[in-house]
């Protein structure tokens, strides 16, 4: 029999402790020899220097270990919101899942979004608690947050603890009620006694274990419902299922800095979640509609592209999952996205910075491409030019924008290709030139990813830019229908310049961006120039009286005019329409308008009350709300763009994180006086 194979995603809000359990468990398994840990900057999965530096994980990293004939490939994640396309491409990929909390400090955010992920695209997942050894640690109050929070799962414990922080020496099975008591670091004995606080305890975890075994099979449900004895056998193997359907989450207390409850926690992964091969199919998509293709090493390999990192030792690395099929020794492969070969030059089991070259890798595993030229993460390889590929992971959108600028005049070309390079590890991030104000911008989902961003082109590219607020893409506008006359007319000897025109300046609807009509009679000004004069005044329409934003909401009119046999032309004609329309703005009362943006704002019904404060003090307009569920409120308003350049960063404040947004453009509105004198004065400085 061959070895199964299991890919664990671990997750948690920031500062849970995934990387130092990544470490428990790779000791655990004797692929270390010591503990790393993440003050010292020497853990196997946080090895980049900006991780080192900040103490934090930034980027998904893989490990993988052997236990009972079970390969299990370890996927560490970040906590910050910043880097949640990690977390996303992990938990995509992954077998199931094992959320962390900090027994000191309860359920945190970071838990609520997966478990809102987890309730929308069912998962097998644990909970373990964390940090049970630390000063302030309580299990049972973590466990109470969790089940507040739960969304309907089921959660129910395992083990239970006895003792917190100096006190924590062990925890009871809650089934056979025998007791694991902790004899040093990773060291543990067996006993029949357990504390009898515990009893109460003990008895209501027994009953959650038996509610959420009938979760997962029929036969069991109508015992339990009968209330008939189930035996230790019958709700061991129903929970299995209903762990594996993603109904119910088991509970486990651990200390990962002492191995307190590590080699407990490796058997339950053994026993509770799915290995890769139980898949009977894989489902496949293409334009002609879904396909189920049966999994097996012997299938047409399919492997996606999960995440892509340039790492500082051996370049581009592309993390990928094989899902049908085995890679074996293939010197091209074939990128069903792009329709294109790809040359592969070396493929490796990926273990932090140290991962280990192969030739051969089979269903279900984890590997990393080196050097890949065309494929990019989301992309699908196979050895056959067929059109099937998986669904693509649903990365987030860029929410936060800010203006990028190099600290070296001259570096704009080399701090762009260098920012690009870097953006493909991070599929939320967008570089590019606005349309609207021509300046570049880098987007993605916080300030925090921002900076650890230019801090890596910083160091790996020698080129420094700078992050500034960025500009808001005002216009100007007309209140009053005045007529302007132009004349240019220039003698240098020879042939001369002269163009007259007399237009007549409306404002119609901000909709509208510009009408131009010729009314002209008689041939005062021949046709053939009448083209030029609109070609003049929509040069000018650009840079307009007040600050110098583009011109919207007027109609031109030609009404009258001159010509010269010989000195007239075309571009005497432009010039004079470039003298009519700055005469015009300078008496037709010009005024400045701002973008307004629409914004749905959903958040915790707890946080309406600030939002909506938030959001009036913004100059917002609120249009509306609508109750989503029991817990969550749409909030619906107009809001001037400037107020919410950093809305993304507002709203996690306001919302401890627990809120999101969509916003975009809707119309223009003439822009209030103090809010125009500042802009105004900020242009012509």
């Amino acid at each position: 029999m061959g070895k199964t194979i299991k890919a664990i995603s671990l997750a948690s809000h920031v500062g849970a402790g995934k990387t130092s359990l990544t470490e428990a468990l790779l000791f655990h398994a004797k692929k270390i020899s010591r503990l790393g840990s993440v003050d010292s900057g020497n853990t196997i999965t946080d090895y980049d220097a900006e991780e080192i530096r900040r103490k934090m994980t930034l980027a998904l990293s893989v490990v993988s270990f052997e236990e009972e004939n079970t390969k299990y490939n370890i996927i560490d994640t970040p906590g910050f919101f910043d880097f949640e396309s990690d977390v996303i491409a992990a938990e995509t990929v992954s077998d199931g899942l094992v959320l962390v909390l900090n027994a000191t400090s309860g359920l945190e955010v970071g838990i609520e979004k997966i478990l809102k992920r987890l309730r929308m695209n069912p998962k097998p997942f644990m909970v373990v608690v964390n940090k049970m050894d630390k000063d302030g640690s309580d299990f049972f109050n973590a466990l109470d947050a969790l089940r507040s929070k739960s969304l309907g799962f089921n959660i129910a414990c395992m083990y239970l603890p006895f003792g917190n922080a100096g006190e924590f020496k062990g925890m009871v099975h809650v089934m056979s009620k025998k007791s694991i008591v902790f004899d040093g670091d990773f060291k543990f004995h067996i006993e029949d006694a357990y504390p009898e606080e515990l009893e109460s305890k003990i008895e209501e975890e027994q009953e959650r274990l038996k509610e959420s075994a009938a979760e997962g099979d029929d036969a069991i449900l109508e015992k339990y419902l009968a209330g008939e004895d189930l035996s230790e056998e019958e709700i061991v193997s129903s929970l299995k299922n209903a762990v594996k359907q993603g109904k119910t989450a088991l509970v486990l207390p651990i200390s990962s800095v002492k191995g307190y409850g590590i080699a407990q926690l490796v058997r339950a992964f053994g026993y509770y979640f799915p290995d890769y091969s139980e898949r009977e199919n894989l489902e496949l998509y293409s334009e002609d509609g879904k396909k189920a293709f049966q999994i097996g090493d012997d299938s047409e390999p399919i492997i996606q592209v999960f995440k892509t990192v340039l790492d500082p030792f051996v370049g581009k690395l592309s993390f990928a999952r094989i899902l049908n099929g085995s890679y074996k020794a293939d010197p091209v492969l074939y990128n069903i996205t792009k329709q294109q070969e790809e040359r592969i030059a070396a493929v490796s089991f990926p273990f932090g910075k140290e991962p280990s070259i192969t030739k051969e890798a089979g269903c279900g595993d984890i590997i990393t491409f080196s050097k890949l030229q065309i494929s990019t993460t989301n992309d699908t390889l196979s050895r056959s030019k067929i059109k099937y590929e998986p669904k693509k992971i649903e990365f987030p959108k860029p929410s936060f924008y800010m203006g990028v600028y190099p600290k070296v005049k001259g570096d704009e070309d080399k701090l762009g290709s260098a920012i690009i390079k870097f953006i493909e590890e991070d599929p939320s991030m967008f570089y590019g030139k606005s349309s609207e104000t021509g300046e570049f911008l880098l987007g993605g989902l916080g300030d925090i990813q921002m900076d650890v961003l230019m801090e890596k082109v910083k160091r790996r590219f020698k080129v420094e830019g700078s992050l500034v607020k960025p500009r808001v893409a005002y216009r100007e506008s007309i209140k009053l229908s005045v007529e302007a006359e132009g004349k240019h007319k220039k003698q240098t000897g020879g042939h001369g310049q002269y163009g007259h025109v007399v237009v007549k300046f409306d404002p119609i609807g901000y909709e509208e961006e510009f009408i131009f009509e010729s009314q002209i009679v008689g041939g005062v000004v021949p046709k053939q120039y009448v083209p030029a004069v609109e070609k003049g005044l929509r040069e000018v329409l650009n840079s307009g009286h007040l600050a110098g934003y583009p011109v919207v909401g007027l109609k031109a009119t030609l009404i009258d005019g001159s010509y010269h046999d010989v000195d007239s032309n075309e571009l005497s004609f432009k010039m004079a329409a470039h003298l009519a329309f700055k005469k015009a703005m300078e008496k037709a009362r010009p005024v400045l308008l701002e973008p307004i943006n629409y914004i749905e704002v959903t958040v915790p019904k707890d946080f309406t009350g600030d939002v909506m404060g938030d959001l009036n003090s913004k100059r917002g307009r609120i249009q509306g709300m609508d109750s989503i569920n029991d817990s969550e409120t749409l909030i619906k308003a107009y809001v001037p763009q400037s107020e919410i350049v950093s809305y993304a960063m507002d709203l996690r404040s306001i919302t401890q994180g627990r809120g999101s947004f969509v916003t975009k453009f809707d119309h223009f509105e003439e822009a209030p006086p103090v809010i125009a004198d500042k802009v105004i004065k900020e242009s012509n400085a």
